[in-house]
């Protein structure tokens, strides 16, 4: 139950921080970053 709860709470915090990524990226517009993005995502899957 606590594992699952960590587990929970960990893909929230990943959600968040790939969320926050993807508005840097449109305000910035940098391709990279966007690029980076995408390769953590595939990492992850």
């Amino acid at each position: 139950m606590m594992k699952f709860g960590n587990d929970q709470q960990k893909n929230r915090a990943k959600e968040d921080f790939l969320n926050y990524l993807q508005k840097q990226t449109y305000q910035s517009g940098t391709r990279k970053a966007f690029e980076i993005i995408k390769f953590i995502s595939e990492i992850d899957h």
